[in-house]
Order: structure tokens, then sequence, then C-alpha cells
């Protein structure tokens, strides 16, 4: 859904307006805001206070604020001047379990009398890092093919055509980063967690430089999204935000 405002100051009165209208109905209703960090680069800057003066009052209105950017989910939760999640629950969704995705993908080429080897759906899920974007997207790839039964040969060739198409995009990106950005992102994909970007270890093992050079380029690459921070048993990591472009950067001398 789309909303077009003649003139700046509408906003505020017409989104009140439309969920006051919908909170009037008798009937629960759920709203769904994806890649809600997007709200930090609208024009308008009190867009966080309209929402929280809106959800306040509602009462059969539930929403479901979707991030793919973890470290600024959490500053909207803990930053008391714009938290206004006090009332709403936190929830970091993991990756769908290996085997539960594994039979899901042979289920699927099953149904239209088609087989794929194990070896082949485990390679699909590592190379795609079970992100269901890509593994959709590669998994369809490798459908379309019409192959009554797909090893991981079939599969390798398509991971193969993958990166050969997106090639001159990758090569663009490369081109609107720093020198140190770029060796940052690069070094980021080959060791594909990093969890000490600034480590002694890991500057003179990939050339990078300084370590205030590193963190200012790891902020912008954050910035620009080509990277994601989250966390795990060893603390925050870096990992590379495009699964594909990763995987081309670690082919990469």
């Amino acid at each position: 859904m789309n909303f077009d405002f003649t003139l700046p100051r509408q906003n505020e009165q017409v989104l009140l307006s439309l969920f006051d209208f919908l909170d009037k109905q008798d009937v629960k209703i759920l709203i769904a805001i994806d890649e809600f960090q997007q709200i930090v680069n609208y024009p308008e800057k009190n867009t966080i206070s309209i929402l929280r003066q809106a959800t306040q009052k509602l009462k059969n209105i539930s929403f479901i604020f979707s991030c793919s950017n973890e470290h600024l989910l959490n500053d909207f939760f803990s930053d008391g001047k714009q938290a206004f999640f006090t009332n709403f629950d936190l929830l970091q969704l993991g990756g769908i379990k290996e085997t539960i995705y594994s039979n899901f993908i042979k289920e699927n080429f099953e149904k239209h009398k088609r087989t794929i080897t194990d070896e082949a759906t485990d390679f699909i899920l590592e190379w795609t890092r079970r992100h269901t974007y890509y593994t959709q997207s590669l998994c369809k790839r490798v459908f379309e093919n019409n192959i009554k039964e797909v090893d991981i040969e079939h599969v390798h060739e398509e991971c193969g055509l993958i990166l050969q198409e997106n090639e001159s995009n990758y090569f663009i990106y490369r081109n609107l980063l720093s020198p140190v950005q770029w060796l940052l992102l690069k070094a980021i994909a080959k060791e594909e967690k990093v969890h000490h970007p600034t480590a002694k270890q890991f500057l003179m093992q990939h050339q990078i430089g300084t370590p205030a050079n590193v963190q200012r380029a790891l902020e912008a690459l954050l910035v620009k999204e080509m990277v994601f921070a989250a966390h795990d048993e060893k603390g925050r990591y870096y990992q590379v935000f495009d699964c594909f472009l990763s995987r081309w950067l670690e082919s990469l001398d």
C-alpha cells in the first residue's frame, strides 16, 4: 500500500486519521511494515514520534516492524530519545533449520516428479546461508532447467551463472566504494563472519590499513547496507549483506 500527500503537513493528520478509522472497525487488524530501518531516511524527521503517538492509543491494531538491520533495530529499542518500542516485543528470527529446509526443497522437486540429491541440497543451503531469498532464487533457477535428476554439478553450474550475470553490477560497487571500504568488504566476505574487524591479525592478513581507517570504512559500509551486524554465541559479528555478492568476492584474489 502506498500513500501520497499533496502537502507535507498532511502526513501526520492523514496517517493518524487512517489508524483511527481502522481501529474503530469491528475486526482485529495486523499491520506489517517491512524494512522498517528505512524510516531513518524519511525526509519527515518526526515519523517515529507520529507512530509513537498513534500506537499508544490503538486497541484493535497490532504491528509487526520487520528490520534487516539488527544494530539499528536495537537502537530503536534502547535509545530513550527515540524509542517508542517499550510496548513491543523484540524477536530475532534465525535461519530455518537445515533438515527442515532440505526436506522442503526435496518435497517440492518430488511434487513435480523430479529428484535432487542430498549433496545438492546441502550445498544449496550452505552456499546461500539458508537465507530465504537467495535459497529460493537458486532453487528456482535449478528447477527451471527441467532436469529430472538434479545433482551437485547442476547446482554448481547455476551458481557460476548467477555470479557471472551479476559481475558487471559488482564491479560498479567497487567503483563506488573507497579503496579501504572495498578491501574491507572483500575481507569480510572471505572470512564470512568477522567478529573483530580492527584486530591486528585480521588487518595484517588482509592488508587493509589502520584500525581507525577500518572503523570508518566499516561504519560507511553499514550505512550503505553493504554489510550488516548481528550476534552469535561469540558476540557481535559483521557479514556481507548480499549473499551472492559475498560469494563473488570470495573468488577474488
